[in-house]
């Protein structure tokens, strides 16, 4: 008699399943491909393992304290799960085929890793790996100490460095752990936000466009240029020499777009630049100026030469260098991470930047605890 019809999902009829093979048999390669992407569990790469030092199924449950018939089973199990052979049970000791053999070696590592797992994430100083992204000005400036102190905490650390917009999609694509990014992106839910500085915008003039008076070395005329430049001074500077500007994929160069459109100071002419050492050099040489900000002078430090930073306004946007992470993930690692940011601006970063620009008051300030 055929089996029992068994309702399908449009209420159609078909034969009920039939029974799975035998313990004995094992399925043909090809067969049953979901099953394939099942994980094999850790009970069974430990029989698997087992079964191919000891060459006995008995002798592998003796060293696991198992029943030689859990063992047969999860040496099965895998088998089914894979639609492979991985023992020749015809030959006395039991020996891996080709396949069995593969799989043997993978789960000695698989589980010697997770041997040592605990005592690795117990560890007081060092987690197993990290992935730290940061933004160039700061990657320049303060990365080597922070990346020095991330390399005290990560068994392996990876740091990458780039324009924060590309970094914060890492971030979600889970191929990051950690940024310290140049804005702190509020408008993305299911992050866990730091803090570390806030710091406005400044101009960067070329010593010859200043008024007389004003001095052509830019420790004299940075010392000179505490007053906010007016806007239709901007506007003849603009009308007189290229705006040279970051790259539409920076954040900064989003935020100086923004500000010169509030101030409705168009420039006909600019040079684009994907960094602060080239965007100094060709302001110092007269090729044009532009809107930055100190951590960014800083990093274009060595090119300051007939460079003139001035206040973008008197109440000009400021943007926060912030350090991010995924909720809930690795929030205390984070937190460690941003208080030795803030203790690194604080003894290096600040002193720095008020040696090129020392008329910077409280506008920028390192944020947090």
């Amino acid at each position: 008699m055929p089996p029992n019809p068994t309702p399908t999902r449009r209420g159609r009829t078909s034969p009920a399943t039939p029974a799975r093979a035998s313990a004995g048999r094992v399925p043909r390669p090809g067969a049953d491909p979901a099953r394939r992407q099942e994980l094999l569990p850790i009970h069974v790469l430990q029989a698997v393992a087992a079964v191919g030092e000891t060459g006995s199924m008995s002798a592998a449950g003796e060293r696991l304290g198992m029943t030689q018939s859990a063992v047969s089973q999860s040496i099965k199990q895998a088998e089914a799960m894979l639609g492979v052979a991985l023992f020749d049970r015809d030959r006395r000791p039991i020996r891996p085929t080709s396949a069995g053999h593969l799989l043997w070696r993978r789960a000695e590592t698989v589980l010697h890793e997770l041997q040592v797992l605990p005592s690795t994430l117990r560890s007081a100083r060092t987690v197993p790996e990290l992935r730290l992204a940061l933004s160039d000005s700061f990657a320049d400036t303060m990365g080597p100490w922070l990346i020095r102190a991330a390399a005290e905490i990560a068994h392996n650390l990876y740091v990458s460095q780039g324009f924060t917009p590309e970094h914060v999609r890492e971030l979600a694509e889970r191929r990051v752990d950690i940024v310290v990014a140049a804005d702190s992106h509020d408008e993305i839910d299911g992050l866990s936000r730091y803090p570390l500085l806030r710091e406005p915008l400044v101009l960067l003039l070329p010593a010859g466009s200043q008024s007389p008076g004003a001095g052509a070395g830019v420790g004299e005329a940075a010392a000179r240029g505490g007053a906010a430049v007016a806007r239709p001074e901007l506007v003849r500077m603009a009308q007189k020499l290229p705006l040279i500007r970051y790259s539409a994929k920076s954040t900064t160069g989003t935020l100086v777009d923004r500000f010169l459109r509030r101030l409705d100071v168009g420039s006909a002419r600019r040079i684009e630049v994907d960094n602060a050492s080239v965007m100094c050099a060709l302001v110092g040489s007269g090729s044009g100026w532009a809107v930055t900000t100190p951590l960014h002078v800083l990093q274009g430090a060595a090119h300051l030469d007939g460079v003139v930073v001035r206040p973008a306004a008197a109440q000009a946007p400021s943007r926060e260098v912030t350090l991010i992470t995924r909720s809930g993930e690795l929030e205390a690692l984070a937190l460690r991470l941003a208080r030795e940011a803030r203790s690194i601006l604080r003894e290096h970063g600040l002193p720095a930047i008020r040696r090129h620009v020392p008329w910077l008051g409280d506008e920028i300030a390192v944020l947090g605890v």
